[in-house]
């Protein structure tokens, strides 16, 4: 038994920037899990009974086999090494992409390397030009981080209505 890639990374990887194929989805990762948790449950049946005793594969050089069980620590240790080694982060999240995520965690315990964080206390908009829903639409455009001079921040925590508003 053998872990297949089910995306091809470095093909996304490849497109230009504004190709609708570049962009990775939530599926793609959950594709990827259940490749790896089904390849994980199969080496279970394989390995025995509730009532074997079975060893743990030890990282980075320890080869699986049907006497072996995988551990917490080895799933986390060949992920860290293949984002690392192989080069898979970068295909997902390439210097200067921004991680988000509704749960707390921070990226350098998933995937290892230095991040840093961005916009805190504020809300990302996407670049380019949108029209709200509202009775009476309203068009905006809002420019990229280093097309204009104060990279597009503004708003404010608090706001008094004026009699105008």
């Amino acid at each position: 038994m053998s872990y297949t890639i089910q995306n091809d990374w470095q093909r996304k990887d490849a497109l230009d920037a504004g190709a609708a194929g570049k962009v990775i989805s939530g599926s793609h990762f959950f594709m990827e899990f259940t490749a790896i948790q089904n390849e994980f449950n199969t080496k279970a049946v394989a390995a025995g009974d509730k009532n074997q005793t079975f060893e743990a594969l030890s990282p980075p050089n320890d080869q699986a086999s049907n006497d072996k069980v995988v551990t917490t620590t080895y799933v986390q240790e060949e992920l860290k090494r293949y984002i690392l080694e192989e080069g898979a982060l970068l295909s997902v999240y390439p210097v200067g992409a921004i991680y988000t995520s509704t749960i707390d965690v921070v990226p350098s315990d998933l995937f290892g390397g230095t991040w840093a964080s961005y916009g805190q206390g504020r809300v990302l908009i996407g670049a380019g030009t949108g029209t709200d829903s509202q009775g009476t639409p309203e068009t905006m455009t809002f420019e990229g981080r280093g097309e204009s001079s104060d990279s597009d921040t503004g708003g404010e925590y608090n706001h008094t209505l004026t009699e105008d508003e």
